[in-house]
């Protein structure tokens, strides 16, 4: 789908968490793109590093599980904000893990996810997408 060019740009998140261990998604991604935020997917972290390195724009926030396969969520975060140096990290981990101490970048969300709780995070870390801007504008 091609952007007017008259509609504001859209925060960039993305989105990695892996399916096999869990077989289904936990991360709102349909609801996460309702609120204007162009959503990016992969599964592992290198599938992740993958989509970054071929997306067309900047990614504004890496939302992935602290542990992923192939690459864990930290290993991610470090070379994704090698690409985007301004790029906000928020690490999912589970409800029984302890939540390691933060560096300033980053933020932490324990699983399950509360969607009101997550779309707060996200916009105190990016802004409030789409509904932002056009008030602003």
């Amino acid at each position: 789908m091609e952007r007017s060019e008259n509609l504001p740009p859209q925060n960039t998140i993305l989105l990695v968490e892996d399916l096999h261990r869990s077989g289904f998604r936990f991360l709102p991604r349909f609801w996460l793109r309702d609120h204007g935020y162009c959503v990016l997917e992969a599964t592992n972290g290198l599938e992740a590093l993958h989509r970054a390195r071929t997306h067309q724009g900047p990614i504004d926030l890496l939302i992935a599980e602290i542990d992923l396969p192939f690459m864990d969520g930290r290993e991610l975060a470090a070379h994704i904000r090698s690409l985007f140096p301004p790029v906000r990290i928020m690490f999912v981990v589970p409800e029984t893990s302890p939540i390691p101490a933060s560096p300033r970048w980053a933020a932490f969300l324990r699983k399950p996810l509360d969607s009101h709780i997550l779309l707060k995070k996200i916009q105190s870390l990016i802004g409030k997408g789409v509904e932002r801007l056009h008030a602003t504008a």
